[in-house]
């Protein structure tokens, strides 16, 4: 990718975001594959993952 043109840091991203995205499970419904990928590239972006309404603010159930 650094040969592409594209920074060292956007193309470990990139790569980091694909390989998250492929251990998503095949069988889910699109929308909460697309809900898990969404909480994936909020995590990478933030280096936290993001907190949904079913957790407390250190992220526990």
């Amino acid at each position: 990718m650094r040969s592409r043109g594209i920074p060292e840091g956007e193309a470990r991203w990139l790569l980091i975001q694909a390989f998250l995205a492929e251990t998503a499970p095949d069988g889910l419904p699109e929308a909460l594959r697309d809900e898990l990928i969404a909480a994936m590239q909020t995590w990478l972006a933030t280096g936290n993952p993001p907190l949904s309404a079913e957790t407390d603010e250190e992220g526990m159930l």
